[in-house]
């Protein structure tokens, strides 16, 4: 019945069963307008490279939100595909694994946007981050929980280098909170960034002398200055960093 629906533009799918998304799908290539997309399935889905696929391969989709649970890993690592896709704004609800991140970034050349939740590696294997020249890509959002920060800085130096605007959630690693690093890492690999901001979470005992580097004329120059606020009811101490940087510490 889609196909009866060729001058749809904006498909929303909320609540849907897995298994009928394979055929919605499947007709939705022949909507030649269809150019936003946005999926929420209510149970596991067990295929998801499958269903990566198909989005990609829709032919003017600019903008794709996906929101769901999976039984198994992504593995478009492995896959050969010539696919190109139009899509210029993603939303990746679902964790995603880094061992297929820089394929996934590979079908998108015209990506302005990306959010993503990206999975933990636990067995820490080697992953090929050659790199891409993503001129396009402006604002990421990242989120990771126990992803340690050398694996960000191979992501950022080799597909980073033109955004403007980044947003990181992350738990654990201190190194997130290594102002020198940062310095280093903006002026060498982004240089054309204007917004900054992050939100740690984690133990560290020199949380105070880390967020004094922060206060070095690089930062100053920028004018990303921050404010302390600390939380002791929830053992907590909060640090927020004002337009640039929200870094969150636990005692």
């Amino acid at each position: 019945n889609i196909l009866q629906f060729i001058q749809l533009e904006t498909l929303v799918l909320d609540n849907i069963d897995p298994t009928y998304l394979k055929n919605i799908l499947k007709h939705a290539i022949s909507l030649l307008k269809l150019s936003s997309l946005s999926i929420h399935l209510i149970d596991f889905i067990k295929k998801t490279t499958d269903l990566y696929l198909q989005i990609l391969r829709l032919p003017k989709l600019k903008y794709c939100k996906l929101n769901f649970q999976t039984m198994n890993h992504l593995d478009v690592s492995s896959t050969s595909t010539n696919i190109l896709s139009p899509i210029e704004h993603l939303i990746l609800q679902p964790f995603f694994p880094i061992k297929s991140f820089k394929n996934l970034l590979s079908y998108l050349p015209q990506l302005r946007r990306l959010s993503v939740h990206i999975q933990h590696d636990d067995n820490n294997n080697e992953i090929n981050f050659s790199p891409l020249a993503l001129k396009s890509l402006k604002y990421v959002s990242l989120k990771f929980h126990h992803f340690n920060f050398d694996r960000l800085e191979k992501i950022i130096k080799n597909y980073f280098q033109y955004i403007e605007v980044l947003h990181i959630t992350t738990w654990d690693d201190p190194e997130y909170l290594n102002a020198k690093r940062w310095e280093r890492l903006i002026l060498s690999y982004m240089p054309n960034l204007r917004i900054f901001d992050i939100n740690h979470t984690g133990l560290s005992r020199k949380c105070q002398d880390l967020v004094n580097d922060f206060y070095s004329p690089f930062w100053i120059n920028k004018g990303w200055f921050f404010a302390h606020q600390h939380d002791m009811c929830e053992r907590q101490s909060n640090i927020l960093f004002n337009k640039s940087i929200s870094v969150k510490t636990a005692r």
